[in-house]
């Protein structure tokens, strides 16, 4: 759901949902998850921030499924490629 290029690769923002149950909410280019955008895992878990050819990239926050001292654990950082 969201824009293609004249290839027919997601290109711009879309939502891709994936077989796995996970979900991506984000911007897109070429057909990768590129720029701005949000993964949700099956489990819940997710990771917000920036992406580059797919992968996480600079600034983002993470969040886990499990607790430490009775608090959800999360993770805000910078990732590198």
């Amino acid at each position: 759901m969201g824009t293609f290029n004249k290839e027919g690769h997601p290109d711009g923002l879309g939502i891709l949902y994936l077989q796995s149950g996970a979900k991506y909410m984000g911007e897109f280019q070429d057909g990768m998850m590129h720029g701005y955008g949000k993964y949700i895992y099956p489990d819940e878990r997710y990771y917000l921030g920036m992406w580059f050819a797919d992968k996480y990239d600079r600034d983002g926050h993470t969040s886990a499924n499990y607790l430490i001292d009775d608090l959800p654990t999360e993770h805000e950082g910078r990732w590198m490629n």
